[in-house]
């Protein structure tokens, strides 16, 4: 697989892997729209997109926070250990850039709080637990922490599930 920069010559070939990927989030234009506002990398396989990351420089907060991701997996989008070599160029970014933390937003579905109100963030994010989320146990080997819940931004009782890394050099050794 190879990473590449996301610029005006690749910026299409991946707004319509992302479509085709994830159709509910994404139109063509949509997801072109979405790339003008993010630094992204492409992942390729024998020259095709495969892959995709997408991430905003949050300066006032010190930190990266990963707009979208994910890998072709059977004509579906995935998040698997196949993006870490993408996730360490959004690390090697972070700390060029001397920012202190990358947070990622995962929808609940997997999660036992998914579908259910949440009466109190701070009790969900103590009690979290999952029941078939394998990127999310992929993504907390790697280092990222639970650390909030957004309630109800993918729908009603459909919460975000804030994952965030703080940013050391030996976080940089997959």
């Amino acid at each position: 697989m190879e990473i590449e920069k996301i610029t005006k010559s690749n910026q299409d070939e991946i707004a319509e892997l992302m479509a085709r990927l994830k159709r509910e989030w994404w139109t063509p234009v949509s997801a072109y729209n979405q790339i003008q506002k993010t630094i992204g990398w492409g992942i390729y396989e024998e020259k095709k997109p495969i892959g995709f990351c997408l991430i905003r420089v949050v300066e006032e907060y010190h930190m990266i926070e990963i707009n979208a991701i994910g890998i072709e997996k059977n004509g579906m989008l995935s998040i698997d250990q196949r993006l870490s070599d993408v996730l360490v160029e959004v690390l090697h970014l972070a700390k060029n850039m001397n920012l202190a933390n990358v947070m990622f937003v995962m929808g609940s579905h997997g999660f036992y709080c998914h579908g259910k109100p949440i009466e109190n963030v701070s009790e969900t994010i103590a009690n979290l637990s999952i029941n078939n989320r394998p990127e999310f146990n992929w993504l907390t080997k790697l280092g990222f922490t639970a650390t909030g819940i957004l309630p109800e931004i993918y729908g009603v009782h459909h919460h975000g599930i804030v994952l965030t890394l703080t940013v050391r050099c030996e976080m940089l050794n997959f």
